[in-house]
Parts: C-alpha cells; structure tokens; sequence
C-alpha cells in the first residue's frame, strides 16, 4: 500500500496532506484500484521533538447500552487516558456489544476521547455486529466521529475499516512509521470447537 499527495496546480507528488489519502497497491495477486479517503479534520500524526509517540490501545469494551458496568468502564477509560496522554488511541475490536443503541454506543465509548481532543482509529471486531446495525453503518458512524483517523477502506479488499496511518518525523514530513488496521472480519464460514 502507498500514500501519494497530489498538489492540484501543479501535478508534484508530495507529502500526502491529512484531507486526502490514496490508497492503492497489491493484496497478494490482486491489484488493489485507487481509493480516496478523507478526514479533513485531523493534522497529520507527528512524533513528539524528545522522539515518542504514545498509543494507547482499548480492545474489548463491549459498551452494552444500558448496563449498569458502563460508568465505571466510562470511569476507567477516562483515568487511563488522563494518566497517559496518548498522541493516538486505537480501539481494537469489540466496541459495542448491545442488542440495541449500537451507534449511539459508538459515540458514547468516543466521547471521552472528543473531550479530551485527543484523535483515535478502530477496527471492528466480531461481536461489534451482532446488534442493531450492520457492520458498514457501525465504521461509517466511527468513521464520522469527531477526531476519529478510521476509514472504511478500499472496497475491493473485503471488510471494513482497511486502511493505515502514517506517522511522520518530528521536524520533518518524513514517514517514521506505517500502522496497519486490518479487518479480519467476524466469524469464520468454517466450523470450529472453541472459543470466538
């Protein structure tokens, strides 16, 4: 996969500017076409000058509206965040987990972040489908979150929310490091003895 800028007067390929990202590249044998992705709202990702850059991941929330745990998850999330600062927060997997209010769970499990200004991606999970929204409207919603990096993905790779982000160099637009955020999909069509 690479990342190309293109500057419309005149036509020089530069540094990619954080409203308009080209996906493009192979998957194996298959030639992935071209795909615009926008988050006009976010700079680009940067090192801190003393060289760190600070993710935190939170993996498995399974916001289920209306649970009496979900203040103190909401507690916890918040005291994590206060106490590490992160540059980046990635929900990996898993984020709702509700029969109904989905969506309004997505927003709910965010809003921290939002107050805290502090710019995020996700990948969804298996059990992130299982309620009241399908798993094109629970990326699209994430997708549209105030400070969320998440992209739905190039089509043609299958999921949803297959993209990267790039991290540039501290003093410079330099790339120091690519993250992937690959969706595996939910459940495998093979039968299996086991846990999900």
């Amino acid at each position: 996969m690479g990342a190309i800028g293109l500057q419309p007067d005149d036509g020089h390929c530069d540094a990619p500017p954080p409203e308009l990202i080209l996906m493009a590249g192979r998957l194996g044998d298959r030639q992935i076409q071209p795909a615009i992705c926008r988050n006009t709202m976010m700079p680009v990702l940067r090192f801190r000058s003393n060289g760190r850059f600070r993710i935190v991941q939170l993996t498995d929330i399974h916001w289920a509206e209306g649970s009496r745990h979900m203040p103190r998850l909401c507690r916890i999330i918040e005291s994590i965040l206060d106490a590490e600062k992160p540059d980046l927060v990635v929900l990996t997997g898993d984020i709702v987990h509700s029969q109904a209010g989905s969506l309004d769970g997505c927003r709910k499990v965010t809003a921290p972040l939002a107050q805290r200004a502090i710019r995020w991606a996700a990948v969804l999970g298996n059990h992130d489908e299982e309620g009241d929204a399908s798993r094109v409207e629970i990326a699209s919603c994430l997708a549209s979150l105030p400070f969320s990096l998440m992209q739905t993905g190039p089509a043609e790779l299958g999921g949803t929310g297959n993209y990267f982000l790039d991290i540039s160099a501290s003093e410079s637009s330099e790339l120091s490091v690519r993250l992937h955020f690959v969706d595996s999909n939910s459940y495998s069509p093979l039968k299996s003895r086991g846990v999900d």
